[in-house]
This record gives C-alpha cells, structure tokens and sequence, in this order.
C-alpha cells in the first residue's frame, strides 16, 4: 500500500454518542470502552462467530459509526449505500479506525477532462470525450460497480467523546491513500463536508481539490486533470444503517444478505473476497472477472 504524505492532524475534532443511546440515562461518565477484538482461542471458528454476533458488540459499532456524521456534495440525486465497519486499532484500548465504503450501481467515467499546457487550460465534457472515444481505445471510460472509502482513526474518551485524528481517503483513480486533518474538512451543522466528483465519485475535502487535484503528469508543463466536481450541486446527509456493518476479515458479517435492500439491489456480493481479501463490487451485475471497484477493510489487504 502506497501512501501520499499530506498535513498531518495538528488537534482533534470532537463528536458527541448522544448519552441516551449509547447509556440510557447513567451519563457519560460511566462510559464503558468496549474491546470489539474477537478472543483469541485454538478453536476460533464457531467462538469468534459469536463474540461477533454478540448484540453488545454489534451496538456498540453502530453507535461508534453513526456518531461520525458526515454529507457529500454530488451531483447524483440520491445518497450511496454506505457499509461500515469498526475495528480495534493496534489492539490499543479505546482507538478504533471506522471503515466507510460507499457504494454505487457504476462508475461513469470522467465527465470533464482537462488539459494544461503551461497557463493554458482547455476542457472537453462528456460528449467529446464520447466522441474522441470512437476512434481511440480511452482507458476510462467507467465500468459497473463503484466503491469509494473512507478511514476514521478515532479515540473513544470515558467523557463520551469520539475525536476524530486522521481521515484517509481512498481516491482509487490515483491508487493510494490519502491523508486529511479534519480541519481540512468544512464543516456543515456538525457534519463533515466530502465532495464528491460526477461521475467518477471519487471523494474529496474541497471542490478546489476535486477540480485541481486529480493530474496525470504528461510532460514538463503539460498536465490532464479528470475528476470535476459541479458547482451545481446538492449536499446529502449520509445515514448508516446498522445493519450494513461488515465484521473482520477473519469473522466476516455479509450486509448482502442480511439486509433486504443491498440484497435485492446488489445480488451475489460479498465485502470479503477469497481469503480475507478486500472483496470486488460489482454494482450487482454478474461477476465475469471485470470487475474494477473493491472494497477496502481494515486491516489493510496483505498485512492481516
């Protein structure tokens, strides 16, 4: 795995579990820092099925995913579908990184293309790139099946605090990780604000990043750019469903059988793929092998 170095996190942005449904009314200051890390038994199998499975565990995940309220800004008229999943950190006591992958039916290519010379920028929409298309081989021009992911490593505190510490962002196109404080991100009703490109869905934390950020390198001066986030766009409130939460890689959950909606809509998926690996998504169409999205899961894939 491949890392870009960017600002690293100089403070925490905190965020609050509501008292009343993570503890009833004891308060938050009997807080209880629970160790979601399945036991290690000789016998795994059936035994860290069960821990998993275990309702405490489950809800205490849920809470952990759904206090991280976050919105996109698309172009697209409805939200994707988001699993989750929450994994001890280093097995150190109250550290968690909490795994987004949000989920769409395709990947529909680039819908604007860039190209710079020097100070010179001209930019081609989706129709010429559709025109240039039939008489060259592009390289992307989408595919079905998209996920896009997020990593919080947060710090649960005994004062019924999460602080958020580092925010990664898969941006697939460029194939690596990349790092965000959160005061990188703006803020939107206590909401992370993440925009999202049209087309690709690549995420990112400003519209100046989306537009500016994605460059294929050609020569000395001369650059491609092709993620485009609209200034015509629509901001939506990304809701986590408990249901959609993925387990670990060696006591996996499948949301695409469990929860009804991902079922019907994505049929025959799987988060995981052989042997622990990070699972292909495929946007519900049959598996041929093409499939270019995936899911990413903690621990990072080759080093569980």
């Amino acid at each position: 795995m491949s890392e870009r170095s960017k600002k690293l996190p100089m403070g925490c942005l905190p965020f609050f579990i509501p008292p009343l449904l993570l503890l009833g009314t004891s308060g938050c200051k009997n807080f209880e820092i629970i160790d979601v890390s399945s036991p290690k038994t000789e016998n795994q199998g059936d035994n860290e099925l069960n821990f998993r499975l275990d309702p405490k565990i489950l809800d205490f995940e849920e809470k952990i995913a759904q206090s991280l309220a976050i919105k996109i800004e698309t172009s697209e008229a409805k939200p994707p579908d988001v699993l989750y999943q929450v994994t001890p950190l280093n097995n150190t006591p109250g550290w968690y990184v909490c795994t987004f992958n949000m989920l769409r039916e395709n990947d529909d290519g680039p819908q604007r293309v860039g190209l710079q010379v020097g100070k010179i920028v001209l930019y081609a929409d989706r129709d010429v790139i559709d025109f240039v298309g039939q008489f060259v081989d592009l390289p992307d021009t989408g595919h079905t099946g998209d996920s896009e992911s997020i990593r919080f490593f947060t710090k649960v505190g005994e004062d019924g605090k999460i602080r958020i510490y580092l925010i990664q962002i898969w941006q697939h196109n460029n194939g690596f990780w990349t790092n965000y404080s959160p005061d990188e991100f703006e803020l939107d009703d206590g909401a992370l604000v993440f925009y999202e490109s049209e087309g690709k869905h690549t995420l990112y934390s400003s519209r100046e990043e989306c537009n500016s950020e994605h460059i294929i390198r050609l020569a000395d001066g001369v650059s491609i750019t092709r993620d485009y986030c609209h200034e015509a766009s629509s901001r939506i409130s990304i809701d986590i469903n408990g249901l959609n939460n993925v387990g670990e890689r060696n006591t996996p959950l499948n949301p695409f059988k469990t929860n009804p909606e991902l079922s019907e809509r994505y049929p025959d998926e799987s988060p995981f793929g052989i042997n622990g690996q990070d699972g292909k998504f495929c946007g519900g169409a049959e598996n041929n092998g093409r499939c270019k999205a995936s899911i990413k899961l903690w621990p990072p894939d080759g080093e569980h």
